[in-house]
């Protein structure tokens, strides 16, 4: 059975409901770990399928967390466009897969990399069932993350803020 983990802050435009559905379908097959900052909306969409650990202040607690728990995959249900994802960022950079929603830079990102799968929030369950029992594709994109480097924080800093100069200076 696979270990799934959501990773970051959670409330609604990152995926909320979707969490919770999967997290109380009992026919998905995965061991469910939610890392990271929740919203007080948690509290009416529960998950009682999850391990909550809650907030973790650096990544290297991060690492440790995803490495104790021995995390196959990251789920990354975003219902709203996002414009890099650091999140993203340091999972990859720990060699672990996504999967993510076909919107925005997470979208983009698996697309142009392979490290991960994409697909709409409503699939998610199919594709984690896929993923259960399909164990070698997992395997193929953490060797395909061994091959990738990861554009890092500092990089993608500099590129916006080279963009935003770009934009200033043209107008």
């Amino acid at each position: 059975m696979l270990n799934v983990a959501y990773v970051g802050a959670l409330y609604h435009p990152k995926g909320l409901k979707t969490l919770y559905y999967l997290t109380n379908d009992f026919t998905v097959p995965v061991n469910w770990f939610i890392f990271g900052w929740i919203t007080d909306h948690y509290k009416q969409y529960q998950c009682d399928n999850a391990f909550v650990y809650g907030p973790y202040r650096t990544t290297c607690e991060l690492y440790d967390l995803l490495d104790y728990y021995n995390i196959d995959i990251v789920i990354m249900p975003n219902e709203c466009p996002e414009s890099f994802s650091y999140v993203l960022s340091e999972i990859w950079e720990y060699k672990i897969p996504v999967l993510g929603t076909d919107r925005g830079s997470v979208c983009s990102r698996i697309e142009q990399t392979g490290c991960g799968w994409i697909c709409n929030p409503s699939k998610m369950g199919e594709k984690l069932k896929w993923l259960n029992d399909n164990p070698d594709e997992i395997d193929t994109v953490i060797n395909r993350l061994y091959d990738y480097d990861v554009t890092s924080i500092e990089k993608m800093h500099t590129d916006y803020k080279n963009l935003y100069a770009k934009l200033i200076h043209d107008s």
